[in-house]
């Protein structure tokens, strides 16, 4: 299966699809009577009248999911080859992508991080596209506008603006008027906020929208060990990435280096954003989908034993399935 999607054919989106349905299978065999609604929030607090009637049943927020997934598989695997992340025209990165967005029971229903996934593949896009611009200050601006709106989407998205920063370090030389840029922009989104909760009276809303700020820190978390066990082969897929990439970083481009750093803190920043979430969930970590995507999609890519290969990738739908069968 690894060997057929390494190269890069037309006919492997249909096989895409195919995975992306035999992942949600199981759990659409034993769907819970209740799943999140999380546009009901978002719609309240953009003010639509009647939000809190909006209702997905589980079923139709599966399905919707699942098509919002497979689409943004194919969106993230066009920008990794387009900057020829891989060093090779390949279906992996999408194919991981699903993986990603599957390996987990909350990850399968609709979740605000899964909707913002849209709005950071369009930021990491951009940030690519700047690395051999003589002048980025207009992408940065735009990427400074993406996460003024993904804040509104998903709060805790706000980081990025320091992400952005750290891959201006990484990417650009020093230019003052690119870091200033994106503040600039991302500033106009609480402006208008404010300005449209003033005009519908409802100021508020606008204290609320900063509320994760002034909170008290999420210190301890409860968790379930048993819930995490489908990540344990994705996870030493992750070591053994992290081993090649390690044997070959100083091989490859200077773009293919410089991209796994930013993805890196990417991963990073993520990881401890759920201290700025008013409500933690394990759906928070649909975002890491691109960092580790990008990951296993090039141990893959690069691993010489077929044999080893080939057990840890059936390990990981086998694991994926059983545990969404069971759970």
């Amino acid at each position: 299966m690894i060997k057929l999607f390494r190269n890069a054919h037309p006919f492997h989106v249909l096989l895409l699809l195919g995975i992306t349905v035999i992942l949600r299978f199981a759990y659409m065999a034993h769907l819970p009577a209740i799943v999140p609604q999380p546009l009901t929030a978002l719609l309240q607090q953009l003010l639509v009248t009647n939000a809190y009637q909006i209702y997905v049943n589980p079923f139709n927020s599966v399905i919707a999911a699942g098509i919002i997934v497979f689409v943004q598989a194919l969106l993230f695997n066009i920008i990794i080859n387009k900057y020829n992340i891989l060093g090779k025209q390949t279906y992996l990165p999408a194919m991981f992508f699903i993986i990603c967005c599957s390996v987990l029971s909350p990850f399968l229903t609709l979740s605000l991080p899964l909707l913002a996934n849209f709005i950071l593949l369009y930021i990491f896009n951009k940030i690519l596209s700047s690395y051999k611009q003589a002048n980025a200050i207009t992408i940065f601006f735009d990427i400074g506008l993406a996460i003024g709106l993904s804040t509104i989407v998903y709060f805790p998205l706000l980081l990025l603006l320091l992400w952005v920063w750290l891959c201006l370090i990484v990417l650009r030389p020093f230019y003052w008027r690119e870091w200033l840029s994106p503040v600039i922009a991302f500033l106009l989104t609480p402006f208008f906020l404010l300005v449209f909760y003033y005009y519908n009276e409802r100021l508020n809303l606008m204290l609320r929208f900063w509320q994760p700020l002034y909170s008290p820190l999420k210190i301890f978390i409860n968790v379930q060990v048993s819930t995490y066990w489908p990540l344990l082969p994705l996870f030493i897929v992750l070591v053994l990435g992290f081993v090649q990439l390690r044997l070959n970083f100083f091989k490859t481009f200077v773009l293919v280096r410089k991209t796994f750093i930013v993805l890196l803190l990417l991963a990073i920043l993520i990881i401890f954003s759920f201290y700025i979430n008013p409500a933690f969930s394990l759906s928070h970590f649909t975002l890491l989908a691109i960092p580790v995507a990008t990951l296993c999609a090039y141990y893959f890519l690069n691993a010489r034993l077929k044999w080893i290969y080939e057990i840890l990738f059936y390990l990981i739908l086998i694991f994926v399935i059983y545990f969404q069968w069971t759970g």
